[in-house]
């Protein structure tokens, strides 16, 4: 080889070697976006793959430049989706009888049966009696004095009847509202007494039967228990993934930081017994 042609030669080779450089950094540092081939086939089928990127473009550069991060609905929704994700990754443990039963044990107070009634009354109607409603219920209650049991031809009739079995305090203050029940709590099992003045009229009660309040069983409570131990996991291993998450970043005091202020979180509800 000439000495005129060697130097040409390393020339040429040296472009080329540079051109296959260029285009492999270009390459290297390309962002790309992944779409799966009949996805890209059916988009340049109808035309569409243009428009398509054109949004998918959008999207990627509004999130490298963050305006996510200044949008509480988009922040909302990303939280979602990545709690979603986190509590993917941790399958949830079998929930048994077991486990039931030791979660009943260690949050007995939040399943807890109400206390629970049964009773008569001789109810005397406002409407009827009007001012005199005081002294017809004096009246009723000489007559049950004297007669405890001869019942049937005394006071009004009420829409929910006489007698009630097993109703609970909630169902008693629903129906007669606070005070009676109050009064309903202190009779003397199987005496009759008052008169308990109501907004509806004036009531004498015989308390038949009282059951105390008291832990639901597992039975009863079984779907509230399960609800409620799966609700507990789920926030721990949330909590667990977060603090992985966590480990990756830092908190730095910054005046040009962001000033976003967290939305409140929802309210939890504690289960109990439907009246």
């Amino acid at each position: 080889m000439s000495r005129l042609l060697a130097p040409l030669l390393a020339f040429a080779l040296g472009a080329l070697a540079m051109a296959a450089w260029t285009r492999h950094a270009a390459a290297r540092d390309a962002r790309s976006i992944a779409i799966t081939p009949a996805l890209h086939a059916a988009l340049d089928a109808a035309l569409e793959t243009g428009r398509w990127l054109d949004e998918e473009v959008l999207v990627r550069e509004a999130l490298a430049r963050g305006y996510a991060l200044d949008d509480q609905i988009v922040r909302r929704q990303l939280q979602r989706r990545l709690r979603s994700a986190l509590l993917a990754e941790a399958p949830p443990t079998p929930v048994d009888d077991a486990a039931l039963a030791g979660w009943l044990a260690a949050h007995a107070d939040r399943y807890q049966a109400q206390p629970r009634w049964s009773f008569e009354q001789v109810y005397l109607s406002r409407a009827t009696h009007g001012a005199a409603l005081d002294a017809a219920a004096a009246a009723v209650g000489a007559r049950l004095a004297a007669s405890p049991d001869q019942t049937a031809a005394l006071g009004d009739p009420f829409p929910q009847g006489r007698r009630y079995e097993q109703v609970s305090s909630a169902q008693v203050e629903a129906a007669f509202g606070g005070p009676l029940l109050q009064r309903l709590a202190a009779c003397a099992p199987n005496r009759w007494c008052g008169p308990v003045t109501t907004s509806l009229g004036a009531h004498w009660l015989r308390l038949h039967a009282a059951e105390p309040a008291r832990t639901l069983t597992l039975d009863e409570a079984r779907s509230h228990l399960r609800a409620d131990l799966e609700h507990e996991q789920q926030q721990q291993q949330l909590r667990a993934g977060l603090d992985r998450l966590r480990a990756g970043w830092r908190l730095v005091d910054d005046p040009a930081g962001l000033g976003i202020q967290p939305l409140p979180p929802a309210q939890e509800h504690e289960h109990g017994e439907t009246p």
